[in-house]
């Protein structure tokens, strides 16, 4: 026999050595690969859980028919209800004037009885439980009108706790009264004669080459208008 040609045992053992560790690596790597891709896939698999558990009460949502309370429809004015209410009613402090559906309540000027200071105008209509009440879309309270068997009319708060209020038949106006205003600086002629002023007591006249001054004195005071516009007020 050669001995050339026979490999040392020491060679084939470093070969069968490397084999095994080349072996192993590969079986590691795989490993890894294999762990990396379960890990994926659990992560995929909680989120279609979630998704799912999600899912039902969507669906649910989606499929579940919105119902409104139907609102109640609005019971029409009889006439022969507000008639008798109809007219014009003498208060302590107030007037009211109802015409149709409509409630006036008429304020004087504290000074004078005989100039109108404002107006609030309320409505007949129903409440929601179909009961007739006086009210104003913009403002508190709401009221209930009834007559008495004395003829007087008896104006009641629904909603505060007020004293009710007594007035007594007039007459069966149902035109609202004209709001004077108090004169004011801009004004024309016309508007200062339909103020709370009036008609003055004299006038005094002035000619210039720019125009004309007038000076109207009244009790109250005296108003300075130049070419028919106000131009100062003094009180007395």
């Amino acid at each position: 026999m050669d001995n050339k040609n026979v490999k040392p045992k020491s060679g084939i053992f470093k070969n069968i050595v490397a084999g095994v560790a080349l072996i192993l690596g590969s079986l590691i790597l795989i490993g890894i690969i294999y762990s990396f891709d379960d890990a994926r896939k659990e992560k995929k698999d909680d989120t279609q859980i979630i998704h799912q558990s999600a899912s039902p009460s969507q669906s649910k949502e989606s499929n579940t028919i919105k119902t409104e309370t139907p609102t109640k429809t609005a019971i029409p004015l009889d006439a022969k209800t507000i008639d008798k209410f109809q007219g014009e009613w003498e208060g302590e402090y107030e007037n009211v004037i109802i015409s149709g559906p409509d409630v006036n309540f008429i304020h004087y000027d504290i000074a004078d009885e005989t100039l109108v200071s404002n107006i609030h105008t309320f409505h007949f209509e129903h409440d929601e439980n179909g009961k007739l009440i006086v009210c104003n879309p913009s403002s508190q309270p709401r009221y209930v009108l009834s007559i008495t068997k004395k003829g007087q009319l008896i104006c009641k708060s629904i909603d505060e706790d007020e004293e009710k209020k007594i007035y007594n038949y007039k007459s069966d106006n149902t035109e609202l009264p004209e709001i004077k205003l108090d004169p004011k600086i801009g004004m024309t002629k016309d508007e200062v004669l339909n103020s709370t002023w009036g008609y003055p007591q004299k006038k005094n006249t002035t000619e210039t080459l720019k125009g004309t001054r007038e000076q109207w004195v009244y009790e109250k005071g005296y108003i300075y208008l130049f070419n028919g516009i106000v131009t100062s007020i003094q009180k007395r």
